[in-house]
């Protein structure tokens, strides 16, 4: 039996046939314990609270027949209702009631479709489930054929999202909890997968105890890039030094000042001549003696000219006088490029 795929609408692609000309069959006792915790080949769920389902068949039990499918070791994998089984185990249960589809005709493909389209009838998918799918859908497909015919029901729009979840199984557990609850974004796993297991490791442990969101995970992991190639160490080695330590382990109670801390300092050793220049533009700064409130910025980086002048008032008489104050101030003529020797 071969499903029949519409390559190019985006809709849900259907196999021929109906999983209801199954469900017809007289469900059977399986032992619970010949039954794989791991999804197999046909599930695809990871990262799910079990807490809901399990009360549920606590009140109602259960509702829906499991499907599934003996394996060469003589055991069952899951075809349809992994959750489900997980949760009759979770309840320290023996049996369940399944339809076993072990003589069905139906090829390894169609119980993966199966499955997925079971699923896409209530729920959505997390970025490790597209991952699952994917890896899975590669057995049978070309990486261009899933990306024609299942990109519009995975909704992944971005042909280089595809290649970064077709590796998503392959990390390690910490990792992918960390994906499927979006504490990881898409876009820095991609460059995660590019380093070595040690240094991705430890790139995604920095970025969960900082909690950083989806753009200081990217310039964390552009100043690591960069600090390794500039010093000839790999990432790892540079997370483990003393300073990162106490910075991630042992520094501020407060995770975002934990955090800007950390861009500091690696801004201070990945641009030392930046960073010397800043210190000595804010000395400068300071030195001025502006009106209290007053503030003068330099762009980020000293990339592009210009500074900012940033005076709060109280009222029209107030701000008259802080103008009037700086007006008068000789000092400011001092303000300039802070690597301009004449200044």
């Amino acid at each position: 039996m071969d499903p029949s795929l519409d390559a190019g609408s985006g809709d849900i692609l259907i196999p021929y046939g109906d999983i209801g000309q199954f469900s017809g069959r007289i469900p059977a006792l399986v032992d619970l314990k010949d039954i794989h915790e791991k999804p197999g080949p046909y599930a695809m769920s990871y990262g799910f609270d079990l807490g809901p389902l399990i009360r549920s068949i606590r009140s109602y039990g259960m509702i829906n027949t499991p499907f599934v499918r003996k394996n060469k070791e003589g055991g069952f994998h899951v075809v349809i209702g992994y959750r489900r089984i997980m949760a009759m185990k979770k309840l320290t249960q023996d049996r369940i009631s399944c339809v076993d589809l072990s003589g069905s005709g139906l090829s390894d493909l169609e119980m993966l479709l199966f499955n997925l389209h079971d699923n896409l009838s209530f729920r959505s998918f997390n970025l490790v489930e597209k991952g699952m799918i994917i890896h899975r859908l590669c057995h049978y497909h070309t990486k261009e054929e899933i990306r024609k015919q299942y990109s519009g029901l995975l909704n992944i729009t971005n042909k280089k999202h595809l290649e970064i979840l077709a590796k998503v199984e392959t990390l390690p557990d910490f990792v992918k909890k960390a994906v499927a609850c979006g504490a990881i974004s898409l876009n820095a796993l991609g460059q995660i997968l590019e380093m070595d297991k040690r240094s991705s490791d430890s790139i995604v442990k920095a970025i969960l105890k900082l909690n950083l969101n989806m753009n200081q995970q990217i310039q964390l992991i552009e100043y690591m890039i960069d600090l390794s190639l500039k010093e000839g160490k790999p990432i790892h080695q540079i997370l483990s030094e003393d300073w990162s330590i106490v910075l991630l382990e042992a520094g501020e109670p407060n995770i975002p000042q934990r955090a800007k801390k950390m861009f500091e300092f690696l801004k201070s050793r990945r641009f030392p001549w930046l960073t010397l220049c800043e210190n000595n533009f804010n000395k400068r700064i300071a030195g001025l003696k502006l009106p209290a409130g007053v503030r003068v910025t330099h762009p980020p980086f000293f990339e592009s000219s210009g500074y900012r002048l940033d005076i709060p008032f109280q009222n029209g008489h107030d701000l008259k006088k802080k103008i009037h104050d700086i007006e008068h101030n000789t000092d400011i003529e001092n303000i300039g490029d802070p690597w301009d020797q004449n200044q």
